[in-house]
């Protein structure tokens, strides 16, 4: 079933055929497409995203008024995530990467399962160790402690009650 308001809009707003305007209105409701049709949205810039999780591009969104859901859907940009993650330890440190999942999953597309988004927060987390040298961990895995990297003028004593 098309969305007649969203079609209505794409129409009046955009030089589209109603092929393409069809197209957007499945990634919109989070349908799949071919490979094929999202090569040729990607190409016109009319989609975002990797298969299977699509969304239309800001322009898209733009045109047809559903901006908040554009943003919501492509989550915050990796330096702000980032930023939080300090802000975070720097108040409650050590923490535990399941805080930082709970911190750090409403901000994340929500196009994405739980397991990209943990693997996304893991991903997150070993760039800031090893690329930015910005936070360290402590012990493996799920329970392992993050804490910000210490450098010999910045050291704080630990918090001994988490």
């Amino acid at each position: 079933m098309i969305d007649e308001n969203y079609t209505k809009l794409l129409l009046e707003r955009q030089d589209l055929p109603l092929s393409t305007v069809i197209l957007l209105d499945r990634v919109q409701k989070r349908q799949s497409i071919t490979d094929e049709a999202a090569a040729m949205l990607r190409k016109a810039g009319l989609v975002e995203g990797r298969k299977p999780n699509y969304i239309v591009s800001a322009r898209v969104a733009a045109a047809t008024d559903t901006g908040p859901s554009y943003t919501r859907d492509r989550g915050l940009e990796k330096s702000r995530l980032k930023e939080f993650v300090l802000q975070h330890i720097r108040k409650f440190r050590p923490t535990r990467r399941t805080q930082l999942e709970d911190l750090l999953f409403p901000m994340l597309p929500q196009v994405l399962s739980v397991e990209k988004k943990r693997n996304k927060v893991k991903n997150l987390l070993t760039e800031m160790r090893v690329k930015d040298k910005s936070i360290r961990s402590t012990g493996k895995g799920r329970n392992a402690l993050w804490d910000l990297a210490q450098s010999g003028s910045d050291k704080l004593p630990k918090n001994k009650d988490s």
